[in-house]
């Protein structure tokens, strides 16, 4: 069995020290946790050094594994589903070296972690710098994507809720791609990082750009950019915050977990509803964070 844990639930696991406990159900039962960028950032935002050690050597004993970058991932996604339609956007031949020394580095500050959990690296603080900004951009493109999906749908009902939500989405994403590659927003620029290099120096008209998002693209070949746009959706009547704009982020297990445990009852409520509107994708379980984790992971 595959599990995401929300940071949550590895908070819960660190402060009541049940972390062999876990470790050995887990062994026990052939399961494993799923490993996670944004997991190992919460910890970091941690202030006090011993509280973040301590929640960082959890997560590293139980989930062992480097936790690829969610830009690179949602980057390769988009550039896998570019070759299938719009091939004569990429490069033949792209020069990657620069992906390589971002993933490079990526993996020198995990091993870092991994060998001494109070560990802060550089990245830390160009993520906590965009983190603040960079709510108020996804509040801007949840509101803009939800109006123009229901210009564009009408009043929506339970019967074409899924037409409202399919154009939603691709609203949302084409419009944070355009602020990633076009508008070099700064606040993206791991996303121009990881795909520029294979995007040939052409001229992609407004056009060109809408129809690849809005009529062309596969929304099966793009699971996560939806995941993402839709969570935000679904987590609509929460203000957006630092917390759960994160959540978007940790929605995204969704789609590679058996199991996706949280402590959160406003976030759980969240991936019920988005759940359902996913191509493949874990059950999503709700912990009582009074009581013992490995225990309530147990009776799964």
């Amino acid at each position: 069995m595959k599990l995401y844990l929300d940071h949550n639930v590895y908070a819960r696991i660190t402060d009541r020290d049940e972390a062999g406990l876990v470790e050995g159900w887990l062994h026990a039962t052939s399961s494993s946790i799923l490993p996670s960028q944004v997991t190992l950032l919460e910890a970091s935002r941690i202030s006090r050094d011993a509280d973040r050690a301590a929640r960082l050597r959890t997560i590293m004993r139980l989930c062992p594994g480097f936790p690829a970058p969610h830009a690179f991932l949602d980057a390769r996604e988009l550039r896998d589903e570019l070759k299938r339609v719009r091939p004569n956007w990429l490069r033949a031949r792209p020069e990657t070296a620069a992906i390589d020394l971002h993933l490079n580095d990526h993996r020198r500050q995990w091993r870092s972690m991994r060998a001494d959990p109070s560990y802060r690296g550089p990245e830390f603080a160009h993520v906590e710098a965009v983190l603040s900004p960079g709510v108020g951009v996804v509040r801007e493109f949840h509101r803009a994507g939800r109006a123009l999906a229901q210009r564009d749908t009408g009043r929506h009902s339970t019967g074409d809720m899924a037409v409202f939500l399919e154009t939603a989405w691709r609203i949302e994403s084409m419009a944070v791609w355009d602020g990633a590659l076009f508008e070099r927003d700064p606040l993206m620029r791991d996303y121009w990082d990881y795909l520029s290099p294979y995007l040939l120096p052409i001229e992609i008209t407004e056009l060109d750009w809408q129809e690849f998002w809005l009529r062309d693209c596969n929304a099966d070949c793009l699971p996560r950019a939806r995941t993402l746009a839709l969570a935000g959706y679904f987590q609509q009547r929460q203000p957006v915050s630092a917390g759960n704009a994160l959540d978007t982020l940790h929605a995204v297990g969704l789609l590679y977990c058996d199991v996706f445990v949280t402590a959160d009852r406003a976030f759980y409520d969240a991936l019920q509803e988005l759940q359902p509107w996913l191509p493949t994708g874990g059950k999503p379980i709700l912990v009582d964070p009074k009581d013992s984790i490995a225990a309530q992971l147990r009776a799964l």
